[in-house]
């Protein structure tokens, strides 16, 4: 029995040790980062010497570069979509669109919120999916359940469609950075 004691005495001793060594090597550690932090936030805070020489003036009502800002934004009402696809005409849909620039399509039903297209059947606006096809002069929108298979919507369930149409700045390109 004396033998047990003596044996569970060490154990405690030793591991009471072990404890005291850790904790001496984490506030050595948490002292050494604490210094380089010091270290760092001043030198951070150092003078940022005198004010340079004021730029020359630009040319009197001289506009910039022209850029491309060609945006074209349409609006359609949707409120007498129904069926299980709508097909729309929209004329500003030109080979060159599709060829070249960027046709971005929102849907609501309320007006407020505006839905992404094509957009999954579990967004948190409706009910159903939409998939979208754009080809030469025309959207088409397919509607559908959540098992891919054709829903038929009925006349009121959508309020507005939202074509944006953003031009693409043209270049040739033969490399990734090698654009003239």
């Amino acid at each position: 029995m004396l033998l047990i004691y003596f044996f569970l005495e060490n154990i405690k001793k030793t591991i009471n040790h072990i404890k005291t060594k850790t904790m001496k090597h984490l506030i050595l550690k948490t002292k050494y980062v604490i210094l380089a932090l010091l270290v760092t936030f001043s030198f951070s805070c150092s003078d940022d010497g005198e004010q340079g020489p004021q730029g020359q003036t630009g040319v009197a009502e001289a506009d910039g570069a022209n850029g491309n800002a060609n945006v074209q934004t349409l609006t359609f009402d949707a409120s007498a979509f129904s069926g299980t696809f709508d097909m729309v005409t929209i004329p500003e849909i030109t080979q060159d669109v599709l060829d070249n620039d960027a046709i971005l399509g929102y849907l609501t039903d309320d007006g407020t919120n505006w839905v992404t297209i094509p957009c999954p059947f579990d967004n948190f606006q409706f009910d159903f999916s939409v998939l979208v096809t754009k080809y030469l002069g025309f959207m088409n929108l397919d509607y559908g359940d959540a098992n891919g298979n054709g829903l038929s919507i009925t006349a009121g369930d959508l309020q507005s469609l939202k074509v944006i149409i953003i031009e693409s700045t043209k270049y040739n390109c033969i490399w990734k950075y090698n654009c003239i």
